[in-house]
């Protein structure tokens, strides 16, 4: 464990949070593109799987900016209770291409299968499925 930590070169961090109102999908790419410009600079990447009612996030980079897009994301009025479901150090990150990844899953009845196909390859098999499960454990839009 302790060469693990020795050899970490980012934060990862996945947490979960509920929607205060709706966001149309042109709420959600304008989101996506101000995250998406913020995180190329600040050296973050992650992937946003968002529906009607709950988020879900996981962010990746250094110790410093994930604490800083943290307190950034507490103040967003765009979503409450926050819970932070994991928090590790690891040597390479599950979204390396992706700045500010988005999977809108309003109306998707079978999210299992899209996410199966739509979260990055690189992704670690074990986050992989918990995003799965989470995801899937939301009540779906109706």
């Amino acid at each position: 464990m302790a060469s693990q930590m020795l050899n970490a070169d980012y934060t990862s961090l996945m947490y979960t949070s509920r929607a205060t109102m709706p966001l149309s999908a042109e709420d959600l790419r304008l989101l996506r593109q101000r995250a998406w410009d913020l995180n190329v600079i600040d050296g973050v990447t992650g992937i946003l799987v968002a529906t009607e009612a709950a988020y879900i996030q996981l962010i990746e980079g250094s110790e410093t900016a994930i604490d800083d897009l943290m307190v950034r994301l507490a103040r967003d009025h765009r979503h409450q209770d926050m819970t932070v479901l994991d928090r590790r150090l690891v040597t390479q990150r599950n979204c390396p291409d992706m700045p500010m990844g988005l999977l809108r899953l309003n109306g998707v009845k079978d999210r299992r299968a899209l996410l199966n196909v739509a979260l990055p390859p690189a992704m670690e098999p074990s986050m992989r499925d918990r995003l799965i499960v989470l995801a899937s454990a939301i009540a779906p839009d109706d």
